[in-house]
């Protein structure tokens, strides 16, 4: 017995096509929807990651830069305290040079008094005779001090035997002058010349500068401005 099977009509297929279709579009736009919402979750994370590893790239080059910046700031620093630092160190060796001449300046004034610089040059003579305790001895002065010398020569004699017991053979060695820059003085030296003793003004200004330094500088530059510069010939003339 054959069973009776209902043909669809044209409307029914139609009607069922286009439910498929709506079906499968339906279907379609949900995946579109998902692989947009994943794509732009994947998008918004990589480009959190790249702006994150770019704010990080950029806050070590800013690092780097404020670092070189500050090393640079450092560096001119130094450069121009040590500059700074020179031109005192300068300022001040050019203050103490000048305080040196003056004194130089001095002592050619008291050089002007006769008496006086006759009783000096003795004084002189008769150290560098202590300092020699040789039995010979010979002398140089400058050229314009050669008669005062040859004056001195007896005194310095009776002096020396008083204070060492013997006499000494002083030769005055006219042969060489003392420059006149010595600023006046004696050069003693045993007769091969191999000992020499300088008592000049100059060397003995040179040497007393020398020691006196530190006390002058701090005289000078540690104190205040008033009265220092006139006070800091007290060193000389203690010396």
């Amino acid at each position: 017995m054959n069973r009776y099977k209902p043909s669809l009509s044209r409307n029914d297929i139609e009607s069922q096509i286009h439910r498929m279709v709506a079906f499968i579009d339906h279907e379609a736009r949900e995946r579109a929807e998902e692989i947009d919402s994943k794509t732009e979750g994947e998008f918004c994370y990589e480009k959190g990651r790249l702006l994150h590893k770019a704010r990080q790239d950029m806050q070590r080059i800013y690092e780097k830069k404020e670092i070189t910046v500050y090393k640079q700031d450092q560096t001119t620093e130094a450069t121009l305290q040590n500059r700074a630092r020179l031109r005192e160190l300068a300022c001040r060796e050019a203050h103490i040079s000048r305080i040196e001449a003056e004194v130089q300046d001095r002592l050619l004034k008291k050089n002007e008094d006769p008496e006086l610089y006759r009783n000096i040059l003795l004084e002189m003579l008769i150290q560098g005779l202590f300092r020699m305790l040789e039995r010979v001895v010979l002398v140089r002065v400058r050229e314009q001090d050669l008669t005062i010398i040859e004056e001195l020569l007896e005194p310095a004699k009776d002096r020396y035997k008083e204070k060492v017991g013997r006499r000494v053979k002083i030769v005055v060695d006219s042969s060489r002058y003392l420059a006149p820059s010595c600023l006046g003085g004696v050069e003693l030296a045993t007769p091969n010349r191999k000992v020499r003793v300088i008592n000049t003004f100059l060397s003995r200004l040179q040497l007393i500068v020398k020691q006196l330094v530190p006390a002058i500088r701090r005289h000078l530059f540690e104190q205040g401005p008033l009265s220092r510069h006139e006070s800091v010939y007290s060193f000389f003339e203690k010396a």
